[in-house]
């Protein structure tokens, strides 16, 4: 994938999508069903797994998103995918990564107060700071449409 620094400011905001994936373990294409995605949508995935936070429990046995997953959601061009758990595979060789980020769909990991989200309209603003790298801290705020 490219630098953060080579994509243009509004790559990192856009139409939020909240994922309700509460209960599972794995995230598949099944769950896509309910979603009416479009080009350009940052989605976004809820599984509560945030309320672990600085815990142990966290970083064991986190819900995961599977390639067919990530490769629907590629094929409808989103932009960015973010999660509330430490990452959207447990796989050491990252399969998940490799499917997002060579077609330049950004990662946001490690999410909190997805809950806040629930039935409502959102436009989702992520800018990181602006330097040659593939990943960087980001502050995510969503603007909540009326």
């Amino acid at each position: 994938g490219a630098y953060l620094s080579e994509f243009p400011a509004d790559k990192f905001q856009g139409r939020g999508i909240l994922i309700d994936a509460r209960g599972r373990n794995v995230i598949d294409t099944d769950i896509l069903d309910s979603y009416d995605i479009q080009k350009g949508d940052i989605v976004l995935v809820w599984t509560d797994w945030d309320k672990k936070y600085r815990t142990d429990a966290y970083f064991e046995s986190w819900p995961i998103m599977t390639v067919e997953f990530a490769q629907a959601l590629v094929d409808k061009k989103i932009t960015i995918i973010g999660m509330d758990t430490a990452g959207p595979e447990m796989e050491e060789t990252f399969p998940v990564h490799k499917t997002f980020l060579p077609n330049d769909v950004l990662i946001i990991e490690n999410m909190a107060n997805l809950d806040a989200l629930e039935g409502k309209n959102f436009i989702v603003h992520a800018y990181p700071i602006k330097y040659k790298a593939d990943a960087a801290p980001v502050r995510v705020i969503a603007e909540i449409q009326s």
